[in-house]
This record gives C-alpha cells, sequence and structure tokens, in this order.
C-alpha cells in the first residue's frame, strides 16, 4: 500500500510542476524537480 501511495504522490506533485503556460516542460527539468522534492525515478518512468 506503501508503493501505491507514494506513486500518487510522485503524480500530483509532477502534475503540479508542470507551468500552465506553455502548458509543457522538458523531461530532464522535470525529473531535476523531482529529485528535489525527493522523488528517483527513471526517466524512462517520467
Amino acid at each position: 500500500m506503501s508503493e501505491m501511495r507514494d506513486t500518487l504522490f510522485r503524480y500530483l506533485t509532477l502534475l503540479q510542476l508542470i507551468p500552465r503556460y506553455p502548458g509543457r516542460a522538458s523531461t530532464p527539468v522535470l525529473k531535476e524537480k523531482l529529485a528535489e522534492r525527493v522523488f528517483q525515478i527513471d526517466t524512462r518512468s517520467l
């Protein structure tokens, strides 16, 4: 159950990191911002 919760929080955090305008961000930028928030994932998982 804990893993599912971690995944949910990661997805919610990821959605918050995508800017409203222009509505996109590069994969390396998103991965770096997630790492700042203690989410270590593969680029492919992103």
